[in-house]
């Protein structure tokens, strides 16, 4: 059976797989969840209002439907993970791939239709859905907080973290705007590594200056583009 989804909060989570066990309540709780980017190893979890499995203990004929932008070898790679999860707790999880996962997430969530595990690229995201009022914290679910920051550095907490309140985890990260560059060509130009944005400007003027391309960016895909200039804009604009 599908979980219910009366409530009108529903809790987004940058989550650990462990959270999907606590999400996979008793028939009663309609306490929908969705989370948040990444990966993390598993948290502690407690009886409030979720329900744990315990060693020998089945959920069996559960569902749970879980969101993500993977896709490829990505998203078998997860759906590896997520055939562990059902075989240790008996839940079957349909995986949904949404690349465009910051615009239909809102979309289903606005609908009263989200899913119950949303892995969010972006943690801004989950800022405006507590602002809306439409999400709920690790504490309402009875998860350990205390489990949780003994696993994890502030830096990584703070990511979900609004008003004081916990509502994800990182569960995985990328380092995807690095400016891969050429030692000898920098050595031949006298250029040093720039460490603000006006140097990598005059670098890159310096380099058409002397009849050669500054940069070089695969542009067919969009979030090549996108990210670079997510980076830089942060950087500039604050």
């Amino acid at each position: 059976m599908r979980f219910a989804r009366s409530r009108a909060k529903w809790t987004v989570a940058l989550v650990a797989l462990a959270l999907l066990a606590a999400a996979c309540g008793t028939s009663d709780d309609t306490t929908t969840t969705a989370a948040a980017t990444g990966g993390t190893e598993a948290t502690t979890t407690t009886a409030a209002q979720a329900t744990t499995t315990t060693e020998g203990e089945t959920l069996a004929g559960e569902t749970i439907e879980v969101m993500a932008t993977w896709g490829g070898a990505e998203q078998a790679g997860f759906e590896e993970v997520l055939s562990a999860f059902t075989a240790a707790t008996g839940v079957e999880v349909t995986y949904v791939s949404e690349r465009d996962l910051p615009v239909v997430l809102p979309t289903r969530v606005a609908g009263g239709n989200p899913p119950d595990v949303a892995m969010i690229p972006r943690p801004g995201i989950i800022s405006q859905f507590v602002d809306d009022g439409v999400v709920i914290t690790y504490a309402d679910l009875g998860v350990d907080r205390a489990a949780i920051d003994g696993s994890y550095s502030a830096g990584v907490l703070d990511l979900a973290t609004f008003n004081g309140e916990l509502y994800g985890l990182m569960t995985a990260s990328n380092s995807k705007s690095t400016f891969w560059y050429k030692p000898a060509s920098f050595a031949e130009q006298g250029f040093e590594v720039p460490e603000t944005y006006e140097e990598l400007v005059a670098i890159s003027d310096a380099y058409v200056a002397a009849g050669k391309t500054p940069l070089s960016i695969g542009g067919q895909d969009g979030w090549t583009l996108t990210d670079w200039f997510e980076n830089i804009y942060v950087r500039v604009a604050g």
